[in-house]
This record gives structure tokens, sequence and C-alpha cells, in this order.
């Protein structure tokens, strides 16, 4: 069972290699970035330079709903002191739009966010309630 472990673990840390080095491409797989796909290494990445998720309990805690253009409704905490370009980070890993294309609105009062105010924190934009809805809206 042990070695189990380890052949795995193994295993993954040469697949992570090859598919960040990018030298060992195979021939015959096509290249994501001319048929326009996104690296899938990209949202792994966006995954990881989150920030560490608050407890509920946390009082500095807020949680964002966010309604996305499918329907579909994502959730995360935050504390107010993170920036806004975290909240932009985690619906860019959810990959369900593509990053640049949209704002993030809030309904109550109407306010839009965009990526330019990445740089304010959530107090800054005053998203401080426990719980914030928000909705994607797409720009054309």
């Amino acid at each position: 069972m042990l070695e189990k472990a380890l052949f795995s673990r193994v295993a993954r840390e040469n697949t992570s290699h090859n598919n960040q080095s990018g030298s060992h491409m195979d021939s015959k797989s096509p290249d994501k970035r001319a048929t326009g796909e996104e690296p899938e290494r990209s949202s792994i990445t966006e995954k990881a330079a989150l920030p560490i998720e608050p407890s509920v309990e946390n009082e500095d805690a807020i949680t964002l709903l966010i309604r996305m253009p499918d329907s579909s409704r994502h959730g995360r905490r935050f504390l107010k002191s993170d920036k806004l370009k975290y909240l932009f980070d985690f619906i860019d890993a959810a990959g369900i739009v593509k990053p640049g294309t949209y704002r993030v609105i809030r309904a109550y009062p109407r306010r839009a966010f965009s990526l330019q105010d990445g740089a304010l924190t959530f107090e800054e934009l005053s998203l401080t309630n426990k719980q914030e809805a928000l909705f994607l809206e797409l720009l054309i």
C-alpha cells in the first residue's frame, strides 16, 4: 500500500513536471493554444493563487454568491481585507466565462465591479455583509 502511494505521487510529479515544461509535448497531441483552448494549468494556477478560505465562524469573513450567465451559482468565503482580484481569480478558475469578458454586479445598491477595481479590498468596496449576492454581466 505504501508502494502504491509513493508510486502515484512520483507519477503525479512527473506528469506535472512534463506539463509545466512544455518541452516534452507529444507531436501527435495538438497544441491547445492553437485550438483556442485554455491550458488546464491556468485554472490550477488560479486556484492555487487564491487565499485560504476562512471559516464560517470568522467574524471578518464574507460569503460571496455569484450567479453565472448559465444560471449556476458559485459561492466562496473571503476575508473583508482580501482584494477584489481574488474574486475574479475564483470566477476565472471556474472556467464558465473567459477572463476579461465580464464584470461583477451588485444589484442593490447597484454597483459594477471590474478588474480595474482589483487592488481594492472588499471592505473598501462596501462588500461587508455576511453574505453578498452578485451576478456576472457579460461585456459585449
